[in-house]
């Protein structure tokens, strides 16, 4: 197979990967050396812990997002479990933490 017909091969098994991941919830996709981690968004308990835990124990605070937040299903969770790659996602998970929007409610005295 050519060079070139090989990269397309892989480029549409990598946009499939990611049609599937998109249509599991997933919101954003990390790579490290070939590797994808996808995420969905967190659910408030994993937020709320994440918030509460930044100052004490960063790491601890952006593991248990990526791991609330993971598509398991199409993710390759080694990444979380490898140190070196995880802190090299660390600052990616504080972006995505950062890029959650929270809607504004409004109340009002009847």
């Amino acid at each position: 197979m050519s060079k070139i017909k090989e990269e397309e091969v892989i480029e549409k098994v990598i946009d499939s990967q990611d049609v599937l991941a998109k249509s599991l919830g997933a919101i954003k996709c990390i790579e490290v050396n070939d590797k994808r981690l996808y995420l969905k968004m967190p659910n408030r308990h994993a937020i709320g812990v994440a918030y509460s835990q930044l100052k004490i124990n960063a790491v601890q605070a952006y593991e248990g997002v990526a791991r609330a937040s993971a598509v398991r299903e199409v993710s390759d969770m080694t990444i979380i479990e490898n140190d070196i790659e995880f802190l090299s996602i660390m600052s990616e998970l504080a972006e995505f933490l950062g890029e959650i929007e929270l809607k504004k409610s409004h109340s009002r005295i009847l």
